[in-house]
């Protein structure tokens, strides 16, 4: 025995009570990260060292630095460029997810640690002073910091806004060591 229970014509009544969720507008962005150097990093080959580079990641989009054979104490100098589509208003766009990997060139590369750095608190405008961000590790204490600072910058103001050389200048020197060994 079937019954079926009708209160109206089935087009007079609403599918749901709630309103319909709208998807936000999404909004054109470069997210320029000004990667400078990393120091403390845990040591993730044999020799007592790693072979460091950084993942940036932004929603499904990602870039990375070079990678920096053999040290604890990477120095990139690198400015990783993106174009990414954020929603508006910005409080609702994903954290930058920062990732520290060793390479390895037989197995798969070893995390050594990350950090998020949150859209809505950068601007446009380049930060003389970068910051020194903490690396985590899931259940562990920090573990070696990066320092970094990032801008993230409307679309069609992109191109106005200058690139900044973020390698430190030179000076070519000499360090003469003499050492006298007395017993």
């Amino acid at each position: 025995v079937l019954f079926k229970l009708g209160f109206g014509r089935t087009y007079d009544v609403p599918l749901t009570a709630r309103p319909q969720v709208q998807r936000p507008k999404a909004k054109p962005f470069e997210l320029r990260a000004h990667i400078y150097q990393a120091r403390g990093l845990p040591a993730a080959d044999e020799t007592g060292t790693s072979d460091p580079y950084l993942v940036v990641r932004l929603g499904p989009k990602r870039v990375k630095t070079k990678v920096k054979a053999e040290t604890c104490y990477p120095m990139w100098y690198e400015t990783l460029k993106m174009n990414v589509e954020l929603p508006d208003p910005i409080s609702l766009a994903p954290d930058i997810q920062c990732l520290v990997f060793d390479h390895d060139t037989v197995t798969a590369d070893d995390v050594l640690g990350r950090f998020t750095v949150p859209v809505g608190d950068l601007s446009k405008d380049f930060q003389d002073t970068p910051t020194w961000h903490p690396l985590f590790i899931e259940g562990g204490p920090p573990e070696g910091e990066v320092l970094a600072s990032f801008q993230l910058i409307p679309a069609e103001q992109a191109s106005s806004v200058e690139d900044v050389a973020i390698t430190p200048q030179f000076k070519e020197c000499t360090l003469e060591i003499s050492m006298i060994g007395l017993r």
